[in-house]
């Protein structure tokens, strides 16, 4: 049988008095009516044992109370012990037999009282009397305390925190960081360091504890980085002699509380810890710092960076441009590493989640220089990830530059020599310049001293052409309107009235929403016309002018004119002639060899301008364009005024300078020279009707001087011959570009090759140069694909536009004619028309591929076969046609007519082998 255990007793009887009885809503309620702070979430065990502190402090005080001989109370008073807390409830079988209760506390009504007296004063009562005899017993102990410590004011300074932990039986030494902190209190007052200000005392001047170590605060003086986290890591030191590092444990590993980031005010009390300490040593500083805490305080909290950190990483592809030139990729990213612009580059990515922002290649309009750009507004239309310039407030960070009128108002504002100064980034844009008197901002000069603004000469030039290209043209997409339009933009800056000119170009480019659709140019005609004839005349200055309004009546002057003669009245004096006198040069044109009406005719002056320009080809025209600009900008640099309407007399003294300015100061060839020559001498032609070179005998002697003392050495250019071809055509099937862009590169290799063209009869130099555009309906395959023809519109040696065919046959080799229709049947399946260019830049545009894209993918491939790229060129393949010919044994007439060539000239095209020169030497040795 077993053990028997002892059955519980659950005849208990539950006390509601007892605080563990109590639910959480009366604790609280008990304990805000007491005036005690407890925690909003805390349990119901944790408000009993602090309703018990609460009440067991007021016992010992009133125990102390009584033993200082304190008068009695009127009735006993039973202190309790300590209650248990390890149930929900408590029984009364589990305390001691008598009724426990203290003075004062409101649960004593409830408790069972076995002398109950009618006479007895009430609980409330009860509670005040305690509290007045407690206050009254508080005052008489501290008045004793006080007239006991009278003449001891000097004998506190034995006991100090070394003698607390003593007394103690503490093992332990006192902190090193809290070592003279009694002293310090001490002599506080008669230091003199305290000086009191309007708003009380300096904070470095007052005693403090330190809570850092000696070594951290002398760093923080010594001007060292300091990491903020750890002003805020108490400093101890322990009983040896060995201080614990603020960044490093006894085992020497970082501590990794220093390594966590600081909230905004964890940082606003570790900066103002370094503060205080800097200001011990420099006052001065405080300013300093204070303004410091509050653009950081300013910025934390106006700008508080991304709410939501990215989950997951990006990349967004590259640019094609940087596709297309990865050569120059590569350069400019080792000057970018170079300059320390860019870190890296690095054996694995060193970010968890990281973005890859598109990079591209961006090449000056005109100066041809290519930069590297970074497109931050990649991912496009992506909701998920926004872009980082997505990221940024358009109201508060965009940036503007000052305007030309903000400028020249200001100069006028600052009067005559006023000094002009220009401070930007080298690497960026232009560089720091001035202080002068001269300025060029924003592609205008400013000068003080003339007080004018002016356009440089070239820019003049510049817009002129586009004016007269748009002339010419019945139509334009938006983009080359928007184009035409920055143009002119820019020259109101400084012709001001010409703005009234630029409204209805700007509300025609309005009236249609895509960039490429087409606006017709026939209702901006007449504006263009004005344009064009202000432009001729005018030399790019505009005067500053006043804002002071002078009237006529003010400086008493009046005048009047015919057409016969002029007079007015200016300050009491009259004055009048016949007729103006002319102002023209010894050139100008005889203004009545034609008459009024013929020079009149709008109609007749345009036709015959187009006539002139039609004498010449593209290239040409854009070159003695060229040239006339320089023969300007010299003359205006020695001082003579130069216009296509205004040309000055040329003498050969004068063309003797100008070669030699070109050969000395341009550094050109004596090839360029003479061309530049020709155009000089068309445009006296055009405009002055004679020739300044017909009588020249002293020019050519200097230009034969020039041609001997030139380097007159010719760059090499490799030939692209079968072979290298077959290798071109088997790199593009393995995949380089895309699908479409491979077959078309290799159908316009092989074209190229077998007919014999040049670079620029198969591509254009420019997006806006499609007249000499080879087109899909250029293109004829024969039924029984054994060849196609190419018909060439327009080439260098068909002046006159009559065009030629060109006849491509089939071959087992290269097989030119299947490449051809299969490309043009995925073309036409693309949606392309017959009038669409042959090749494009990209499969997904219609824009006609340029001699820069060819050029650069051919080199491209070149590289990627192990070939050096700089010797080739877009002749190359016509020069491989010409050499593979010849090293086949084809008739040299047969030569000539395949490659089109009026006389044996086709002989500079042939490259002869090294091996074929030593095996005709090796035969010479066998000659009878």
């Amino acid at each position: 049988m077993g053990p028997i255990r002892k059955k519980k007793n659950n005849n208990a009887v539950y006390n509601p008095t007892l605080l563990e009885n109590w639910t959480i809503a009366r604790l609280k309620a008990e304990l805000e009516r007491k005036n005690i702070a407890f925690p909003i979430n805390a349990k119901r065990l944790t408000l009993v044992r602090i309703l018990k502190r609460y009440e067991n402090s007021d016992s010992i005080t009133s125990n102390t109370t009584n033993a200082r001989g304190e008068e009695a109370r009127g009735e006993d008073s039973h202190t309790r012990g300590e209650e248990p807390l390890n149930g929900s409830a408590v029984y009364h079988h589990a305390l001691p037999q008598q009724n426990a209760r203290v003075d004062g506390d409101p649960r004593s009504q409830d408790a069972p009282n076995t002398n109950n007296n009618e006479n007895t004063p009430s609980n409330d009562n009860r509670v005040l009397i305690g509290i007045v005899s407690k206050l009254s017993s508080t005052v008489q102990s501290l008045q004793q305390n006080v007239s006991g410590l009278t003449g001891k004011g000097q004998s506190w300074s034995n006991f100090n925190l070394q003698s607390a932990y003593n007394a103690l039986q503490n093992t332990r030494t006192a902190p090193n960081a809290a070592a003279g902190s009694e002293e310090q209190l001490l002599n506080m007052g008669n230091s003199g360091n305290m000086v009191r200000t309007a708003h009380g005392y300096s904070a470095e001047t007052l005693p403090f504890v330190e809570t850092i170590s000696p070594q951290l605060r002398k760093n923080i003086i010594s001007g060292m980085d300091i990491n903020l986290t750890s002003l805020l890591i108490p400093y101890y030191s322990g009983s040896g002699t060995h201080e614990l590092s603020l960044s490093e444990d006894k085992n020497n590993k970082s501590d990794p509380r220093s390594s966590r980031s600081l909230s905004l005010g964890e940082f606003i009390q570790a900066f103002g810890i370094y503060k205080n300490i800097m200001c011990t040593t420099f006052p001065h500083r405080r300013s300093e710092l204070d303004l410091y805490e509050r653009d950081l305080v300013d910025m934390a909290t106006r700008y508080s960076g991304i709410t939501t950190l990215p989950s997951k990483s990006i990349e967004c592809k590259n640019l094609r441009s940087a596709l297309s030139q990865p050569t120059h990729v590569l350069k400019l990213i080792e000057t970018e590493v170079e300059k320390g612009y860019l870190e890296g580059p690095f054996d694995f990515i060193p970010f968890t989640h990281y973005r890859i922002n598109p990079i591209g290649v961006a090449e000056g309009k005109y100066n041809k220089k290519k930069r590297l750009i970074v497109d931050l507004s990649a991912p496009h239309e992506d909701p998920k990830n926004p872009s980082l310039n997505e990221l940024i407030d358009k109201d508060e960070f965009s940036l503007q530059y000052v305007s030309i009128d903000d400028a020249i108002r200001t100069i006028k504002s600052l009067g005559f020599k006023s000094w002009l100064l220009k401070t930007d980034i080298a690497d960026a844009f232009k560089k720091t310049e001035g202080p002068c008197h001269k300025l060029e901002y924003l592609g205008i000069f400013l000068d003080t001293i003339n007080m004018e603004a002016y356009l440089p000469l070239e820019k003049v030039l510049r817009i002129q052409e586009i004016i007269e290209y748009f002339s010419k043209r019945n139509s334009c997409t938006k983009r080359e309107l928007l184009s035409l339009l920055g143009h002119l933009n820019f020259a109101c800056r400084v012709i001001v009235p010409g703005r009234s000119f630029v409204s209805h170009l700007i509300k025609l480019s309005t009236t249609v929403k895509k960039l490429h659709h087409h606006v017709h140019l026939k209702s901006c005609k007449p504006d263009l016309v004005m344009w064009s004839k202000f432009l001729k005349d005018w030399n790019g200055v505009s005067f500053f002018l006043n804002d002071n309004i002078t009237n006529a009546a003010d400086i008493h002057l009046f005048t009047d004119a015919t057409p016969s003669s002029f007079g007015g009245f200016y300050q009491n004096e009259w004055f009048q002639d016949d007729e103006v006198q002319s102002l023209g040069t010894t050139c100008k044109r005889d203004t009545n060899s034609l008459s009024a009406s013929l020079r009149a005719d709008d109609g007749l002056n345009l036709k015959i301008d187009e006539l002139w320009d039609a004498s010449l080809s593209e290239s040409t025209r854009l070159t003695y364009k060229s040239a006339f600009k320089c023969f300007r900008t010299f003359l205006v640099m020695n001082g003579q005024p130069c216009s296509e309407v205004n040309l000055p007399y040329v003498k050969e003294d004068l063309l003797v300078y100008f070669v030699t300015y070109c050969q000395k100061a341009l550094n050109l060839k004596h090839q360029t020279i003479k061309l530049y020559l020709a155009g000089v001498r068309h445009y006296y032609i055009r405009f002055l009707g004679y020739d300044p070179m017909a009588n020249a005998i002293r020019l050519p002697v200097i230009l034969r001087g020039i041609k001997k003392s030139q380097n007159n050495v010719v760059q090499e250019r490799l030939p692209i011959t079968s072979s290298i071809l077959n290798k071109l055509c088997a790199l593009l099937s393995k995949g380089i570009f895309s699908p479409v862009l491979d077959l078309m590169f290799q159908c316009a290799f092989k074209m190229a090759f077998f007919g014999f063209l040049r670079c620029g009869e198969f591509t254009c130099r420019s997006y806006n140069d499609n007249s000499c555009t080879v087109l899909l309906q250029d293109i004829t395959v024969d039924p029984t694909k054994q060849f196609f023809i190419f018909r060439l519109r327009s080439s260098k040696r068909d002046p006159f536009r009559q065009g030629v065919n060109i006849t491509i046959y089939e071959n087992d080799t290269f097989k030119p004619v299947d490449t051809m229709n299969k490309y043009l049947s995925i073309r036409y399946n693309n949606g392309a028309l017959p009038k669409s260019p042959l090749f494009v830049e990209d499969e997904f545009q219609s824009s006609p591929l340029s001699r820069e894209t060819f050029i650069s993918s051919l080199r491209q491939l070149l590289d990627t076969l192990g070939y050096n790229t700089v010797k080739f060129c877009g002749h190359s393949f016509r020069i491989g046609a010409a050499t593979s010919a010849a090293a086949c044994g084809v008739e040299d007439h047969i030569i000539q007519t395949l490659g089109r060539w009026s006389s044996d000239c086709y002989i500079r095209y042939i490259r002869t082998d090294a091996k074929v020169l030593k095996r005709a030497q090796h035969d010479m040795c066998f000659h009878n």
